[in-house]
């Protein structure tokens, strides 16, 4: 429920509420390997709820939301908790509406040097206004990976035969 919140809606409070209520259940539960769960659990709800506070931290303490953000990204698995565009989109954004377009540049770099596609997380007229700034042509979202691999194609051609033998 709490992946949905984020993925979806990208909705971090409501996910933080949807996580918390499954460590009250899993505190309760009987289940084998139920510490370690509960380890990832937390460790899951501590990045999501230092996420929901850098973002609330943007009008009253910018460089505070900036350091959360940079510390959030260094950890080992920041990714199986929060979708580390969100982080970088965040401080993107702010450093955009305050004209410092040159660290603006550096944290799409970064997003771009990590193989993460832009459009999902900024808008492509901010993207182009910062590439302009810098005096460089627009920024393209990284190629995506091939679809299919050779096992997917013969996989496919079977099914097909199976269908045609079907009718």
């Amino acid at each position: 429920c709490a992946q949905v919140e984020i993925d979806e809606y990208r909705d971090y409070e409501k996910a933080l509420g949807a996580l918390r209520e499954a460590q009250m259940y899993l505190t309760k539960a009987r289940v084998q390997g139920k510490e370690d769960k509960l380890a990832a659990l937390h460790q899951r709800i501590a990045h999501v709820d230092a996420f929901v506070n850098a973002r609330k931290m943007v009008k009253s303490e910018p460089e505070a939301m900036v350091s959360m953000c940079h510390q959030l990204l260094e950890q080992p698995d920041v990714e199986a908790a929060i979708r580390v565009g969100d982080v970088y989109a965040l401080m993107v954004e702010w450093f955009y509406s305050q004209r410092q377009m040159e660290q603006a540049h550096q944290l799409v770099e970064k997003m771009r040097s990590r193989g993460i596609i832009l459009s999902p997380y900024l808008d492509q007229e901010m993207v182009q206004a910062i590439y302009g700034a810098m005096g460089l042509p627009g920024a393209q979202d990284p190629a995506p990976p091939p679809t299919a691999d050779v096992g997917e194609e013969v996989m496919d051609e079977q099914i097909d035969e199976v269908d045609d033998d079907d009718e």
